[in-house]
């Protein structure tokens, strides 16, 4: 190995193993070593996984400058800017390379990942079946067609199953078509559960299994977190704080990652990230521990071989379509497996006006790539039905050309007018207060909502949503069922929606009513919900491990 080679190669496992401030240095002397387009390549590489986008948007345009026809530059470039939210200039840079040398694998998975971010979900799965077709093991592009047909208005719980089992029916390793058994019981007698998850930070995801994680009884439980990503925050201290250990799995592949989850003796193993970017669930086909859950991040269940059993509730997968579970998706009832916890206190309430407010605010702050066609269809039939409304947007991706040309033509087609629709830009610090702007939160269709839903009714803002045909449809609906009870928001037709989004709007003492509810009482029953979803989980694993004891047990 060359000097350059070995000093790229130490950068790499220094940022995989989060000391990216280390790895800068062995950079620098390794493009001065050797300042070819593959050195810089290597270099932009390090520099996107530190999150360093700025570097490594330097270091990947002086390696294309190098070698414009080089694929795997122009495929990184590509995957710098859809992390950047940058679709259209991704697309631009993948149809290029396509059209200068044969496809690669790595280059329509780039291509179907942008299409994804316009909102073109068939292109997307076109593109990425393309790419299977090239390297059929790429089994982070086979979770890219399962995660992109939750987004499918016409996909039902059934249709989901039987779409995932061809992606995934070839992924389990030789010689694993049973769980191991089960490894002995700990020392001190407390069950020993895994936690697998590449969003051990400040993650949207986090917010939901962290409350779970440690609501454990430390006194019947053994955590082990093993973390698929390098990034270090304020979340992964809290988390490492509150658990027994800590592993990374970052930079190792799956059957090494098995292997030391089934030497730590782990009893349990839980997926906490489906189908989500950067998942492990690779790791899972290897079956390192005897039970094997999906839990919290992926709400259908993966179809992948060696997942047991799957967390839910009534309202994500009534009890008519368990019947469609594969046998090894055994469900785990919880109180909503979609809690998460608040952001922020609730707010002062704010009085309610003497009069009918000139505008009600409908507003959708979840990211733009979930509004699909049929939404848009049913909110333009609201917004031209009532005049007197306006809808807030909330997307960096809302100056992308692809998007402001698509909105643009949905304003004419429903005559929206100049000041209709407000386009905002991401802004942290802004979304609770625009929240708490909206009179009407509107769900998104048919890949519905979970977080935005639950910061909205913090902000005392009630929410609208259209439960569909498949879990992800139902998310909004199980947070509502469990926490307000109110039927009238939850609506199962399209046309369902849209009334029920018109009848709120005309209601304006009820809304208010709504408003002085849920900041009086959100948070408590909040509170009291991720208590039951985290006692009702731990009480599931426990019978589970007590009807399959280990050598001594």
């Amino acid at each position: 190995m060359s000097q350059a080679a070995a000093l790229l190669a130490e950068a790499m496992r220094l940022a995989q193993a989060g000391l990216g401030p280390d790895a800068l240095p062995l950079l620098d002397r390794a493009v001065a070593i050797d300042g070819s387009a593959q050195t810089l390549l290597a270099q932009g590489r390090v520099r996107l996984l530190m999150r360093d986008m700025a570097g490594a948007g330097f270091s990947l345009a002086a390696a294309h400058d190098l070698a414009p026809a080089d694929p795997a530059i122009a495929a990184e470039r590509a995957r710098l800017d859809i992390q950047c939210r940058r679709p259209s200039a991704a697309l631009a840079l993948v149809d290029t390379a396509l059209a200068m040398a044969p496809p690669t694998a790595r280059l329509l998975r780039e291509r179907g990942s942008a299409l994804m971010l316009t909102g073109d979900i068939a292109g997307a799965i076109a593109s990425w079946r393309a790419a299977l077709a090239i390297d059929p093991r790429d089994w982070l592009t086979a979770s890219n067609i399962a995660y992109a047909l939750m987004m499918d208005p016409k996909m039902t719980t059934a249709g989901l199953r039987d779409a995932q089992r061809p992606l995934f029916a070839g992924m389990a390793p030789a010689g694993m078509a049973s769980p191991p058994p089960a490894p002995p019981p700990s020392a001190d007698g407390r069950l020993h559960i895994g936690y697998v998850s590449a969003c051990f930070h400040r993650h949207a995801c986090a917010r939901v299994f962290v409350p779970m994680i440690t609501r454990h009884d430390r006194g019947r439980v053994r955590i082990t977190c093993y973390s698929a990503v390098a990034r270090h925050d304020v979340t992964t201290v809290r988390l490492r704080f509150a658990v027994d250990g800590w592993r990374s799995i970052a930079g190792i592949d799956d059957a090494a990652a098995a292997a030391m989850i089934r030497a730590d003796g782990v009893r349990v193993l839980v997926d906490l990230d489906g189908h989500l970017a950067q998942n492990r669930l690779g790791v899972f086909a290897h079956q390192p521990a005897p039970v094997q859950i999906s839990a919290w991040g992926y709400l259908p269940g993966t179809g992948v071989p060696g997942l047991d059993h799957l967390v839910t509730d009534p309202v994500l997968i009534p009890q008519d379509e368990r019947a469609g579970l594969r046998e090894t998706d055994r469900p785990l009832d919880v109180v909503c497996p979609t809690l998460a916890e608040p952001l922020a206190p609730p707010p002062d309430a704010r009085p309610a006006p003497d009069t009918a407010p000139a505008m009600v605010r409908l507003g959708c702050l979840a990211r733009i790539e979930k509004l699909s066609d049929p939404l848009l269809d049913i909110w333009g039939q609201v917004l031209a039905a009532r005049p007197a409304t306006v809808l807030v947007l909330h997307d960096d991706m809302l100056d992308d050309p692809v998007w402001r040309r698509r909105l643009d033509g949905w304003c004419d087609r429903y005559c929206l007018g100049p000041g209709r629709v407000e386009r905002l830009r991401r802004d942290g610090t802004a979304y609770l207060p625009t929240l708490r702007g909206l009179d009407i939160a509107l769900d998104t269709y048919p890949y519905s909502g979970g977080l935005m839903t639950l910061d909205a009714l913090s902000q005392g803002v009630p929410v609208v949503t259209l439960a569909g045909h498949q879990p992800s449809a139902r998310t909004t609906a199980s947070i509502l069922s469990c926490l307000i009870g109110d039927p009238a928001l939850i609506a199962r037709t399209a046309d369902g929606y849209r009334d029920a989004i018109l009848a709120l709007i005309d209601a304006g003492p009820r809304r208010h009513a709504l408003h002085r509810d849920l900041l009086a009482t959100h948070h408590a029953r909040l509170a009291a919900a991720i208590d039951q979803a985290a006692a009702g989980f731990e009480r599931h694993v426990l019978a589970l491990t007590a009807a399959r004891p280990g050598p001594s047990g």
